[in-house]
């Protein structure tokens, strides 16, 4: 709901939880889909300053991983 709030426009959001590896607790991740490209592009000028509880935020777009052949 809290994320929902930071991203009024948006059409899905898929939360992945935090998993423990062998340095400790990785953060965890949720992917945000807009409709469009303006709203995902208002969405990321929100800038590097957005913060959910006490939390800072990365935002950017998704990029493809290179295949692994």
């Amino acid at each position: 709901a809290d994320i929902k709030k930071l991203f009024p426009k948006s059409t899905k959001i898929e939360l992945i939880p935090p998993k423990t590896g062998p340095k400790g607790v990785r953060a965890s991740f949720a992917f945000v889909t807009f409709a469009d490209d303006n709203a995902a592009a208002a969405a990321i000028k929100q800038g590097p300053s957005l913060k959910l509880k006490n939390s800072s935020l990365k935002l950017a777009y998704q990029t493809k991983r290179p295949n692994a052949n």
